[in-house]
């Protein structure tokens, strides 16, 4: 009886001894599916556990629903800015409240890890100026110049790019 030879996992030596993941190869989703296993395998911070698990589900039925399809990282994105979002609001009604915001901080610092890091708004601010610069002698409308603007903007940032915190920075370029 011969062996068939299996192919080698990524994360295993050419003699099958583990190697370090590497975290800048992992898509979004798979490297918040490892976060997950590690945290229940650590069994020692419960919330990171219970939040990454509703993260998970929450990301995975965007892709069931559409076809029953895998989804893309961009649409985790979506559901991590949403999550983002509620916890800010939580944490301003419980502000608000006179009551605690530590669970919600934590929960926080975990969704922020997923996160893409913002532009500064010194980056914001350069970028804006070149764009300016290179539609010199567009006429029209006056809210033109702020859409063309911003859409480059988010065409030269991409998924770091946040409309929000950019607005103030172009605005005050822009003189409006």
């Amino acid at each position: 009886m011969s062996t068939i030879p299996l192919p080698l996992r990524p994360d295993l030596c050419d003699d099958g001894r583990a190697t370090e993941r590497k975290d800048r190869d992992m898509t979004l989703i798979t490297k918040i599916k490892a976060d997950l296993i590690e945290a229940r395998k650590a069994r020692t911070d419960k919330e990171k556990t219970a939040l990454l698990t509703t993260l998970t589900s929450e990301i995975s039925i965007i892709g069931k629903n559409d076809g029953n399809r895998d989804t893309r990282d961009d649409e985790a994105l979506t559901v991590i800015r949403k999550f983002v979002k509620n916890a800010e609001q939580t944490i301003a009604n419980l502000t608000d409240a006179g009551r605690d915001t530590g669970a919600i901080q934590h929960e926080l610092a975990i969704l922020k890890e997923y996160l893409p890091t913002a532009p500064t708004a010194e980056e914001i601010e350069a970028a804006t100026r070149e764009i300016v610069a290179g539609s010199e002698g567009n006429g029209g409308k006056p809210g033109a110049l702020r859409g063309l603007v911003m859409k480059g903007l988010k065409d030269r940032f991409g998924d770091r790019f946040d409309g929000a915190a950019a607005a103030p920075v172009v605005g005050r370029i822009l003189g409006a």
